[in-house]
């Protein structure tokens, strides 16, 4: 029978290592894999820093009568960045200021100010 079986293509079930040393722990349980996971204070962290830069940022810069699009594109995505890189190693995981806090930091904040320049400069928002 278990011949059969791999003839036809069929494997059997393997069980990750669970005596595996996780780096990434939450409240809401762990995962098969060592992945990074958010909980709801860090989610929540990100939405308010996120959407709370690109609410008050013009209108912060309408009230003293400057261009809001570059102020928002680069303070959006720099409270986006460091919101997640923040939320990673200081909420999630107690970790602190490191090499990689400042490289995921950047990283994420040029991306998000590459979305949010998009949405400026094209007119969705502001």
């Amino acid at each position: 029978m278990e011949k059969s079986f791999k003839r036809r293509g069929f494997r059997k079930w393997e069980v990750k290592n669970a005596e595996q040393k996780k780096e990434y722990r939450t409240s809401l349980g762990t995962t098969d894999y060592d992945i990074p996971m958010f909980g709801y204070k860090s989610a929540f962290l990100i939405f308010f820093a996120t959407f709370g830069s690109i609410l008050m940022i013009p209108w912060i810069c309408y009230g003293l009568g400057v261009d809001a699009r570059p102020f928002t594109v680069l303070f959006g995505g720099l409270a986006s960045g460091f919101s997640v890189s923040y939320s990673q190693f200081f909420i999630e995981r107690d970790k602190g200021f490191c090499k990689t806090f400042w490289l995921i930091g950047s990283l994420l904040s040029v991306c998000a100010g590459v979305i949010i320049m998009v949405v400026v400069y094209t007119g969705w928002l502001l």
